[in-house]
Protein backbone atom coordinates (compact mmCIF):
# COMPACT_ATOMS: atom_id res chain seq x y z
CA UNK A 1 0.00 0.00 0.00
CA UNK A 2 2.97 2.40 1.01
CA UNK A 3 4.54 1.61 -2.12
CA UNK A 4 1.72 2.34 -4.97
CA UNK A 5 0.98 5.70 -2.66
CA UNK A 6 4.87 6.61 -3.53
CA UNK A 7 4.33 6.13 -7.63
CA UNK A 8 1.75 8.50 -7.40
CA UNK A 9 3.38 11.05 -5.61
CA UNK A 10 6.06 10.88 -7.51
CA UNK A 11 3.89 10.65 -10.66
CA UNK A 12 2.09 13.92 -9.23
CA UNK A 13 5.10 15.97 -8.98
CA UNK A 14 6.84 15.20 -12.52
CA UNK A 15 3.22 16.47 -14.02
CA UNK A 16 3.91 19.50 -12.53
CA UNK A 17 6.16 22.77 -14.32
CA UNK A 18 9.45 23.27 -14.06
CA UNK A 19 10.70 26.40 -12.78
CA UNK A 20 12.40 28.53 -15.06
CA UNK A 21 16.64 28.31 -15.43
CA UNK A 22 18.86 31.09 -15.14
CA UNK A 23 21.24 31.43 -18.03
CA UNK A 24 24.68 33.44 -17.31
CA UNK A 25 26.42 34.50 -20.59
CA UNK A 26 30.03 35.99 -20.72
CA UNK A 27 31.06 39.16 -23.07
CA UNK A 28 34.65 39.13 -24.28
CA UNK A 29 35.99 42.60 -25.32
CA UNK A 30 38.67 43.27 -27.94
CA UNK A 31 41.31 43.34 -25.78
CA UNK A 32 40.91 39.94 -24.25
CA UNK A 33 40.80 38.78 -28.57
CA UNK A 34 44.41 40.14 -28.56
CA UNK A 35 45.80 38.45 -25.92
CA UNK A 36 44.42 35.28 -26.99
CA UNK A 37 45.69 35.88 -30.54
CA UNK A 38 49.63 36.46 -29.26
CA UNK A 39 49.14 33.09 -26.58
CA UNK A 40 48.93 31.43 -30.16
CA UNK A 41 51.68 33.36 -31.66
CA UNK A 42 53.84 32.80 -28.96
CA UNK A 43 53.02 28.98 -28.50
CA UNK A 44 53.86 28.47 -32.62
CA UNK A 45 57.13 30.66 -31.99
CA UNK A 46 57.90 27.74 -29.09
CA UNK A 47 57.06 24.42 -31.46
CA UNK A 48 59.35 26.24 -34.16
CA UNK A 49 62.76 26.35 -32.29
CA UNK A 50 61.79 23.03 -30.75
CA UNK A 51 61.58 21.40 -34.32
CA UNK A 52 64.74 23.90 -35.90
CA UNK A 53 66.42 22.38 -32.71
CA UNK A 54 65.62 18.82 -33.25
CA UNK A 55 66.62 19.14 -36.75
CA UNK A 56 69.63 20.91 -36.14
CA UNK A 57 69.98 17.99 -34.05
CA UNK A 58 69.17 15.64 -36.26
CA UNK A 59 71.53 17.58 -39.11
CA UNK A 60 74.93 17.28 -37.05
CA UNK A 61 74.16 13.39 -36.16
CA UNK A 62 74.03 12.72 -39.90
CA UNK A 63 77.36 14.97 -40.91
CA UNK A 64 78.82 13.68 -37.89
CA UNK A 65 78.16 10.08 -39.59
CA UNK A 66 78.80 11.62 -42.71
CA UNK A 67 82.62 12.05 -42.04
CA UNK A 68 83.22 8.94 -40.08
CA UNK A 69 81.83 7.21 -44.12
CA UNK A 70 83.96 9.77 -45.76
CA UNK A 71 86.95 8.66 -43.46
CA UNK A 72 86.17 4.73 -43.88
CA UNK A 73 85.84 5.37 -47.48
CA UNK A 74 88.75 7.15 -47.90
CA UNK A 75 91.02 4.84 -45.66
CA UNK A 76 89.29 1.75 -48.05
CA UNK A 77 90.39 3.63 -51.09
CA UNK A 78 93.75 4.09 -49.58
CA UNK A 79 94.25 0.62 -48.78
CA UNK A 80 93.16 -0.47 -52.01
CA UNK A 81 95.57 1.73 -53.97
CA UNK A 82 98.47 0.67 -51.93
CA UNK A 83 97.32 -3.01 -53.02
CA UNK A 84 97.28 -2.14 -56.17
CA UNK A 85 100.36 -0.52 -56.55
CA UNK A 86 102.26 -3.65 -54.77
CA UNK A 87 100.50 -5.90 -57.47
CA UNK A 88 101.14 -3.67 -59.98
CA UNK A 89 104.42 -5.37 -62.50
CA UNK A 90 106.27 -2.48 -61.70
CA UNK A 91 106.14 -2.51 -58.31
CA UNK A 92 108.34 -5.89 -58.70
CA UNK A 93 111.23 -3.96 -60.03
CA UNK A 94 114.18 -3.86 -57.79
CA UNK A 95 114.80 0.00 -56.77
CA UNK A 96 118.36 0.44 -58.53
CA UNK A 97 116.06 -0.46 -61.92
CA UNK A 98 113.01 1.98 -60.43
CA UNK A 99 115.46 5.11 -59.92
CA UNK A 100 117.44 4.12 -63.57
CA UNK A 101 114.01 4.44 -65.16
CA UNK A 102 113.48 8.24 -63.31
CA UNK A 103 116.59 9.16 -63.99
CA UNK A 104 116.28 8.57 -67.69
CA UNK A 105 112.92 10.16 -67.93
CA UNK A 106 114.63 13.29 -66.11
CA UNK A 107 117.52 13.19 -68.51
CA UNK A 108 115.33 12.97 -71.88
CA UNK A 109 113.28 16.36 -70.56
CA UNK A 110 116.64 18.40 -69.74
CA UNK A 111 116.30 20.96 -72.05
CA UNK A 112 112.37 20.96 -72.57
CA UNK A 113 112.09 23.12 -69.23
CA UNK A 114 110.22 26.02 -68.90
CA UNK A 115 108.30 28.45 -66.19
CA UNK A 116 105.25 26.09 -66.89
CA UNK A 117 106.55 22.79 -66.75
CA UNK A 118 106.37 20.45 -63.97
CA UNK A 119 109.42 19.02 -62.93
CA UNK A 120 109.58 15.38 -63.64
CA UNK A 121 111.60 14.42 -59.91
CA UNK A 122 108.57 16.78 -58.71
CA UNK A 123 105.69 14.38 -60.49
CA UNK A 124 107.38 10.64 -59.32
CA UNK A 125 107.42 11.93 -55.94
CA UNK A 126 103.91 12.76 -55.47
CA UNK A 127 102.52 9.01 -57.33
CA UNK A 128 103.20 6.65 -55.01
CA UNK A 129 105.15 6.09 -51.21
CA UNK A 130 107.13 3.93 -52.82
CA UNK A 131 108.13 5.84 -55.92
CA UNK A 132 108.55 9.05 -53.44
CA UNK A 133 110.95 7.29 -51.16
CA UNK A 134 112.93 6.00 -54.42
CA UNK A 135 112.94 8.91 -56.01
CA UNK A 136 114.15 11.50 -53.14
CA UNK A 137 117.19 9.04 -52.77
CA UNK A 138 117.87 8.98 -56.48
CA UNK A 139 120.40 12.19 -55.83
CA UNK A 140 120.72 12.51 -59.74
CA UNK A 141 116.86 13.90 -60.10
CA UNK A 142 117.46 16.80 -57.90
CA UNK A 143 120.94 18.04 -59.35
CA UNK A 144 119.32 20.56 -61.80
CA UNK A 145 118.65 23.57 -59.20
CA UNK A 146 117.06 26.90 -60.18
CA UNK A 147 116.84 30.18 -58.18
CA UNK A 148 114.80 33.22 -58.68
CA UNK A 149 115.71 35.77 -55.89
CA UNK A 150 112.41 37.58 -56.60
CA UNK A 151 110.28 34.27 -55.48
CA UNK A 152 113.01 34.13 -52.40
CA UNK A 153 112.57 29.98 -52.75
CA UNK A 154 115.27 29.01 -50.02
CA UNK A 155 113.64 26.06 -48.97
CA UNK A 156 113.11 24.50 -51.87
CA UNK A 157 116.85 25.56 -52.77
CA UNK A 158 117.76 23.66 -49.52
CA UNK A 159 115.38 20.92 -50.70
CA UNK A 160 117.34 20.19 -53.51
CA UNK A 161 120.95 20.57 -52.59
CA UNK A 162 120.04 18.23 -49.53
CA UNK A 163 118.70 15.53 -52.06
CA UNK A 164 121.29 16.40 -54.58
CA UNK A 165 123.82 15.04 -51.61
CA UNK A 166 127.23 15.53 -53.06
CA UNK A 167 126.64 14.86 -56.59
CA UNK A 168 127.73 17.79 -59.22
CA UNK A 169 125.32 19.92 -59.98
CA UNK A 170 123.38 22.42 -62.08
CA UNK A 171 122.76 25.52 -61.21
CA UNK A 172 120.71 28.31 -62.28
CA UNK A 173 120.53 31.28 -60.95
CA UNK A 174 118.15 34.78 -61.58
CA UNK A 175 119.75 37.79 -59.49
CA UNK A 176 117.48 41.08 -59.42
CA UNK A 177 117.39 43.76 -56.76
CA UNK A 178 115.94 41.46 -53.96
CA UNK A 179 118.66 40.86 -50.86
CA UNK A 180 120.38 37.89 -51.63
CA UNK A 181 122.34 36.79 -48.42
CA UNK A 182 120.52 33.83 -47.40
CA UNK A 183 120.93 32.79 -50.56
CA UNK A 184 125.07 33.51 -50.96
CA UNK A 185 125.40 31.96 -47.14
CA UNK A 186 123.58 28.91 -48.56
CA UNK A 187 125.15 28.15 -51.47
CA UNK A 188 128.52 29.12 -50.69
CA UNK A 189 129.48 25.92 -49.85
CA UNK A 190 127.87 24.00 -52.45
CA UNK A 191 129.55 26.83 -55.17
CA UNK A 192 132.21 23.95 -55.70
CA UNK A 193 130.33 21.30 -56.83
CA UNK A 194 128.82 23.18 -59.80
CA UNK A 195 128.93 21.61 -63.33
CA UNK A 196 126.77 24.20 -65.03
CA UNK A 197 126.41 27.87 -63.58
CA UNK A 198 124.34 30.15 -64.97
CA UNK A 199 123.99 33.45 -63.31
CA UNK A 200 121.39 36.12 -64.81
CA UNK A 201 121.49 39.70 -63.07
CA UNK A 202 119.80 43.20 -63.86
CA UNK A 203 123.10 44.76 -62.45
CA UNK A 204 126.45 43.93 -63.29
CA UNK A 205 127.47 44.82 -59.72
CA UNK A 206 125.26 41.74 -58.97
CA UNK A 207 126.80 39.72 -61.65
CA UNK A 208 130.46 40.56 -59.79
CA UNK A 209 128.98 39.32 -56.78
CA UNK A 210 128.05 35.85 -57.65
CA UNK A 211 131.23 35.49 -59.72
CA UNK A 212 133.01 36.01 -56.33
CA UNK A 213 131.24 33.33 -54.35
CA UNK A 214 134.02 31.21 -56.83
CA UNK A 215 136.78 32.59 -55.91
CA UNK A 216 137.33 31.18 -52.79
CA UNK A 217 136.43 27.54 -53.75
CA UNK A 218 138.47 24.92 -55.96
CA UNK A 219 135.41 24.27 -59.05
CA UNK A 220 136.96 20.69 -60.13
CA UNK A 221 133.09 19.91 -61.35
CA UNK A 222 132.91 23.36 -63.37
CA UNK A 223 132.43 22.13 -67.42
CA UNK A 224 130.30 25.14 -68.58
CA UNK A 225 129.08 29.15 -67.69
CA UNK A 226 126.58 30.85 -69.10
CA UNK A 227 126.84 34.86 -67.36
CA UNK A 228 124.20 37.35 -68.48
CA UNK A 229 123.94 41.18 -67.14
CA UNK A 230 121.02 42.99 -68.58
CA UNK A 231 122.20 46.31 -67.51
CA UNK A 232 124.97 48.14 -69.57
CA UNK A 233 126.00 50.28 -66.38
CA UNK A 234 129.25 48.89 -64.95
CA UNK A 235 129.05 49.81 -61.85
CA UNK A 236 131.81 49.87 -58.81
CA UNK A 237 132.15 46.46 -57.91
CA UNK A 238 135.39 44.64 -58.18
CA UNK A 239 136.09 40.62 -58.52
CA UNK A 240 138.03 39.86 -55.20
CA UNK A 241 139.92 37.04 -57.48
CA UNK A 242 140.70 36.75 -61.43
CA UNK A 243 139.46 32.86 -60.97
CA UNK A 244 138.77 30.44 -58.90
CA UNK A 245 140.89 29.29 -56.00
CA UNK A 246 141.74 25.57 -57.28
CA UNK A 247 140.99 26.98 -60.95
CA UNK A 248 138.51 25.35 -63.30
CA UNK A 249 140.63 22.81 -65.36
CA UNK A 250 137.42 21.02 -66.54
CA UNK A 251 135.67 24.74 -67.54
CA UNK A 252 135.17 23.85 -71.94
CA UNK A 253 131.92 26.22 -72.73
CA UNK A 254 131.66 29.97 -71.65
CA UNK A 255 128.87 32.49 -72.81
CA UNK A 256 129.09 36.24 -71.94
CA UNK A 257 126.50 38.35 -72.52
CA UNK A 258 126.14 42.08 -71.75
CA UNK A 259 129.61 41.99 -70.10
CA UNK A 260 133.60 41.72 -71.35
CA UNK A 261 135.01 38.83 -70.58
CA UNK A 262 138.29 40.71 -69.48
CA UNK A 263 136.27 42.62 -67.09
CA UNK A 264 135.22 39.33 -65.22
CA UNK A 265 137.94 37.09 -65.69
CA UNK A 266 141.86 36.53 -65.92
CA UNK A 267 142.13 35.34 -69.56
CA UNK A 268 144.89 34.07 -68.95
CA UNK A 269 143.75 31.79 -66.43
CA UNK A 270 139.79 31.04 -67.85
CA UNK A 271 140.37 30.84 -71.33
CA UNK A 272 143.36 27.89 -71.95
CA UNK A 273 140.41 25.03 -71.57
CA UNK A 274 137.47 27.13 -73.11
CA UNK A 275 136.36 24.76 -76.59
CA UNK A 276 132.85 27.05 -76.90
CA UNK A 277 132.61 30.57 -76.41
CA UNK A 278 130.17 32.95 -76.89
CA UNK A 279 130.44 36.48 -76.53
CA UNK A 280 129.57 39.95 -77.50
CA UNK A 281 132.54 42.18 -77.69
CA UNK A 282 135.89 40.49 -77.20
CA UNK A 283 139.52 41.81 -78.07
CA UNK A 284 142.19 40.78 -79.73
CA UNK A 285 144.24 39.92 -76.42
CA UNK A 286 141.23 37.74 -75.68
CA UNK A 287 141.34 35.51 -78.40
CA UNK A 288 145.41 35.09 -78.27
CA UNK A 289 144.73 33.19 -74.81
CA UNK A 290 141.97 31.05 -76.79
CA UNK A 291 143.94 28.40 -78.85
CA UNK A 292 141.92 25.38 -77.82
CA UNK A 293 138.89 26.65 -78.87
CA UNK A 294 136.67 24.98 -81.51
CA UNK A 295 133.68 26.68 -81.57
CA UNK A 296 133.53 30.47 -81.72
CA UNK A 297 130.05 32.83 -81.90
CA UNK A 298 130.86 36.46 -81.88
CA UNK A 299 127.54 38.22 -81.42
CA UNK A 300 126.18 41.64 -81.96
CA UNK A 301 130.17 42.81 -83.12
CA UNK A 302 131.97 45.97 -83.24
CA UNK A 303 134.86 46.49 -85.25
CA UNK A 304 136.76 49.08 -86.27
CA UNK A 305 139.32 49.66 -89.69
CA UNK A 306 143.01 49.11 -87.99
CA UNK A 307 142.08 47.31 -85.10
CA UNK A 308 143.56 43.78 -86.22
CA UNK A 309 145.51 45.61 -88.90
CA UNK A 310 148.58 45.69 -86.92
CA UNK A 311 148.17 43.24 -84.33
CA UNK A 312 150.32 39.81 -84.51
CA UNK A 313 148.27 36.66 -86.31
CA UNK A 314 145.56 35.19 -83.93
CA UNK A 315 146.27 31.32 -84.13
CA UNK A 316 143.31 29.08 -83.07
CA UNK A 317 144.20 25.80 -84.69
CA UNK A 318 141.42 23.48 -83.54
CA UNK A 319 138.60 26.22 -84.58
CA UNK A 320 135.88 24.50 -86.21
CA UNK A 321 132.65 26.60 -86.56
CA UNK A 322 132.61 30.19 -86.22
CA UNK A 323 129.74 32.47 -86.11
CA UNK A 324 129.93 36.05 -86.60
CA UNK A 325 126.91 38.52 -86.24
CA UNK A 326 127.63 42.32 -86.98
CA UNK A 327 126.07 45.11 -85.48
CA UNK A 328 128.68 48.00 -86.64
CA UNK A 329 131.96 47.82 -88.53
CA UNK A 330 133.98 50.03 -90.56
CA UNK A 331 134.72 49.10 -94.30
CA UNK A 332 137.39 46.25 -94.29
CA UNK A 333 137.46 45.58 -90.85
CA UNK A 334 135.21 42.17 -91.50
CA UNK A 335 138.04 41.59 -94.07
CA UNK A 336 140.86 42.86 -91.18
CA UNK A 337 139.33 40.58 -88.87
CA UNK A 338 138.91 37.66 -90.46
CA UNK A 339 142.51 37.73 -92.13
CA UNK A 340 144.03 38.41 -89.10
CA UNK A 341 142.63 34.78 -88.22
CA UNK A 342 144.54 31.63 -88.39
CA UNK A 343 142.09 28.64 -88.49
CA UNK A 344 143.14 25.55 -90.64
CA UNK A 345 140.98 23.41 -89.39
CA UNK A 346 137.93 25.89 -89.80
CA UNK A 347 135.16 24.21 -91.39
CA UNK A 348 131.81 25.93 -91.32
CA UNK A 349 131.35 30.07 -91.48
CA UNK A 350 128.32 31.81 -90.33
CA UNK A 351 127.39 35.11 -91.25
CA UNK A 352 124.42 37.49 -90.15
CA UNK A 353 124.58 40.98 -90.84
CA UNK A 354 127.25 41.63 -92.35
CA UNK A 355 126.47 44.00 -94.46
CA UNK A 356 127.30 45.68 -97.98
CA UNK A 357 129.96 47.02 -97.30
CA UNK A 358 132.12 44.04 -97.39
CA UNK A 359 131.28 42.94 -101.16
CA UNK A 360 134.90 42.83 -101.79
CA UNK A 361 136.68 39.50 -101.47
CA UNK A 362 136.70 39.37 -97.56
CA UNK A 363 140.59 36.88 -97.54
CA UNK A 364 141.81 34.88 -100.08
CA UNK A 365 141.16 31.77 -101.41
CA UNK A 366 143.82 29.65 -99.56
CA UNK A 367 143.22 31.49 -96.33
CA UNK A 368 140.48 28.80 -94.47
CA UNK A 369 141.78 25.59 -96.32
CA UNK A 370 138.88 23.47 -94.84
CA UNK A 371 135.97 25.67 -94.90
CA UNK A 372 132.86 23.46 -97.17
CA UNK A 373 130.21 25.05 -95.02
CA UNK A 374 128.59 28.40 -95.65
CA UNK A 375 125.35 29.58 -93.61
CA UNK A 376 123.65 32.95 -94.44
CA UNK A 377 121.04 34.05 -91.87
CA UNK A 378 119.90 37.63 -94.64
CA UNK A 379 120.05 38.48 -97.96
CA UNK A 380 123.32 39.79 -99.66
CA UNK A 381 123.61 41.57 -102.94
CA UNK A 382 124.51 39.50 -106.29
CA UNK A 383 127.89 41.45 -105.34
CA UNK A 384 128.26 40.27 -101.93
CA UNK A 385 127.40 36.78 -103.01
CA UNK A 386 130.15 37.15 -105.32
CA UNK A 387 132.47 38.26 -102.74
CA UNK A 388 131.74 35.62 -100.59
CA UNK A 389 131.93 33.00 -103.59
CA UNK A 390 135.66 34.11 -104.40
CA UNK A 391 136.62 34.28 -101.12
CA UNK A 392 135.58 30.52 -100.15
CA UNK A 393 135.20 28.37 -103.47
CA UNK A 394 135.19 25.39 -102.06
CA UNK A 395 131.73 25.24 -100.70
CA UNK A 396 129.82 21.99 -100.83
CA UNK A 397 126.82 23.04 -98.47
CA UNK A 398 125.06 26.33 -98.35
CA UNK A 399 122.16 27.59 -96.16
CA UNK A 400 120.22 30.89 -97.42
CA UNK A 401 118.31 32.94 -95.47
CA UNK A 402 116.50 34.92 -97.73
CA UNK A 403 114.89 34.78 -101.43
CA UNK A 404 117.13 33.14 -104.20
CA UNK A 405 116.82 35.89 -106.77
CA UNK A 406 120.45 37.24 -106.09
CA UNK A 407 121.61 33.18 -105.13
CA UNK A 408 120.26 31.77 -108.28
CA UNK A 409 121.96 34.45 -110.74
CA UNK A 410 125.56 33.37 -109.20
CA UNK A 411 124.63 29.18 -109.06
CA UNK A 412 123.29 29.64 -112.60
CA UNK A 413 126.73 30.54 -114.20
CA UNK A 414 128.90 28.64 -115.91
CA UNK A 415 131.61 28.62 -118.27
CA UNK A 416 133.47 26.15 -120.37
CA UNK A 417 137.13 24.38 -119.32
CA UNK A 418 138.11 22.07 -121.72
CA UNK A 419 135.58 21.91 -123.74
CA UNK A 420 132.84 21.29 -121.09
CA UNK A 421 130.40 23.47 -119.64
CA UNK A 422 131.12 24.27 -115.64
CA UNK A 423 129.71 25.89 -112.75
CA UNK A 424 131.45 29.11 -112.39
CA UNK A 425 131.10 29.32 -108.32
CA UNK A 426 130.45 26.55 -106.13
CA UNK A 427 130.98 23.62 -108.71
CA UNK A 428 131.34 21.09 -105.24
CA UNK A 429 128.27 22.58 -103.63
CA UNK A 430 126.05 19.28 -103.12
CA UNK A 431 123.49 20.40 -100.49
CA UNK A 432 121.62 23.32 -100.18
CA UNK A 433 118.78 25.21 -97.61
CA UNK A 434 116.55 27.53 -98.46
CA UNK A 435 114.84 29.07 -95.49
CA UNK A 436 112.36 31.22 -97.79
CA UNK A 437 111.54 29.43 -100.55
CA UNK A 438 109.73 31.40 -103.49
CA UNK A 439 107.64 30.30 -105.97
CA UNK A 440 108.99 26.79 -107.23
CA UNK A 441 109.38 27.65 -110.44
CA UNK A 442 112.78 29.52 -109.76
CA UNK A 443 113.25 27.21 -107.65
CA UNK A 444 113.17 23.93 -110.14
CA UNK A 445 114.63 26.11 -113.05
CA UNK A 446 118.12 26.46 -111.02
CA UNK A 447 118.49 22.87 -109.87
CA UNK A 448 118.11 22.10 -113.58
CA UNK A 449 120.28 24.69 -114.52
CA UNK A 450 122.97 22.98 -112.45
CA UNK A 451 122.43 19.74 -113.37
CA UNK A 452 122.79 20.84 -117.20
CA UNK A 453 126.30 22.65 -116.11
CA UNK A 454 127.33 19.34 -114.42
CA UNK A 455 127.37 20.36 -111.01
CA UNK A 456 123.98 19.08 -109.44
CA UNK A 457 122.28 20.27 -106.35
CA UNK A 458 121.55 16.29 -104.74
CA UNK A 459 119.72 17.64 -101.55
CA UNK A 460 117.77 20.43 -100.92
CA UNK A 461 116.57 21.00 -96.93
CA UNK A 462 113.56 23.57 -96.51
CA UNK A 463 111.56 24.50 -93.76
CA UNK A 464 109.13 22.56 -91.95
CA UNK A 465 106.56 25.37 -92.60
CA UNK A 466 107.41 24.81 -96.75
CA UNK A 467 104.03 23.93 -98.69
CA UNK A 468 103.43 20.77 -100.05
CA UNK A 469 103.21 22.41 -103.71
CA UNK A 470 106.84 23.39 -103.55
CA UNK A 471 107.87 20.04 -102.08
CA UNK A 472 105.89 18.22 -105.03
CA UNK A 473 108.05 20.37 -108.03
CA UNK A 474 111.04 20.10 -106.50
CA UNK A 475 110.97 16.22 -105.36
CA UNK A 476 110.90 15.40 -109.20
CA UNK A 477 114.67 16.69 -109.42
CA UNK A 478 116.36 16.72 -106.13
CA UNK A 479 115.78 14.92 -102.84
CA UNK A 480 113.96 17.23 -100.80
CA UNK A 481 113.87 17.06 -96.79
CA UNK A 482 112.38 19.08 -94.36
CA UNK A 483 114.03 20.53 -91.56
CA UNK A 484 113.69 22.19 -87.97
CA UNK A 485 117.28 22.96 -87.18
CA UNK A 486 119.13 23.82 -90.83
CA UNK A 487 122.53 24.19 -89.08
CA UNK A 488 122.75 20.90 -87.10
CA UNK A 489 121.74 19.20 -90.58
CA UNK A 490 124.18 21.29 -92.36
CA UNK A 491 126.88 20.46 -89.58
CA UNK A 492 126.13 17.80 -87.08
CA UNK A 493 128.50 19.10 -84.78
CA UNK A 494 127.07 22.63 -84.59
CA UNK A 495 126.37 23.75 -81.15
CA UNK A 496 122.94 24.94 -79.59
CA UNK A 497 123.58 27.73 -77.27
CA UNK A 498 119.75 27.87 -76.21
CA UNK A 499 119.88 24.62 -74.66
CA UNK A 500 121.63 25.90 -71.45
CA UNK A 501 123.62 23.05 -71.72
CA UNK A 502 126.59 22.56 -73.88
CA UNK A 503 129.43 20.97 -72.69
CA UNK A 504 129.48 17.37 -73.49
Amino acid sequence: HMGRKSSKVQALKSSQPSPPTMTTTTIFGPHSTTLGAQDATRNRLASIDMQTKNIEVEKASLLSRSEELDAALKSLQAERKAIFNRIAPISYLPNEILAAIFETLHASLEDEHTALTTLSEVVVSHVTTHWRAVAIKASKLWTRIKFRSSQQSIGLLELYLQRSQRLPIDLFVEIDNSNTDSYNHLIRPHIGRCRHLSIYTDERADLIKQLNLLSTQSTPFLQSMDLLCSSTWRGLSQLDSNRPSGGAPNLSALRVRGAEIEDLFDPLYILQSIRMMWCEQIGPPVLHHAANLTHLTLAELQIYGGEYQSISTITLPRLLALSISIRDAEDGALSEFLMALDAPRLEVLHFCNIGETDTSPLWTSTHFPSLHILALDHDLSEFGLLALATSCPHITHLAYGDKVEDLQLLLKSSGVESGAQTATHWANLHTLYLDTPSAPGAVVEMLIARRNIGAPIRKLLVPIKVSLDFHAACSGHVEVEKMRDHLKALYPNWQDWNSGKWAD
